[in-house]
């Protein structure tokens, strides 16, 4: 949503919508030794989707949102809140992909 001003311009009011959709590891079942080549680490295995969703939700977007400075000198993160529709993820597992 955005206030269109006399000038012409505009300036963001809200977040309204967020979409993203990853690849990613079989949930509760793939072990991080077996997805990473090399890997020598402990053992990890790979969130449900559920847990998946809010560590993207908390790690990637609002992470993201917080280094974001709008022309006004505030954080894009300003924009979100409970408003904001959040798809992640939703057309479920991404397992399988690429070229």
């Amino acid at each position: 949503e955005y206030l269109q001003k006399a000038d012409g311009s505009v300036e963001p009011k809200k977040i309204h919508t967020v979409v993203i959709s990853t690849q990613h590891a079989e949930p509760l079942k793939a072990k991080r030794s077996k997805e990473c080549a090399g890997y020598k680490g402990p053992e990890m295995t790979a969130p449900s989707m559920e847990e998946m969703n809010k560590l993207i939700v908390e790690e990637v977007v609002k992470k993201t949102l917080r280094e974001i400075k709008l022309k006004n000198g505030q954080p894009a993160i300003t924009l979100f809140g409970d408003h904001t529709h959040m798809y992640i993820n939703p057309s479920g597992k991404f397992i399988i992909g690429g070229p």
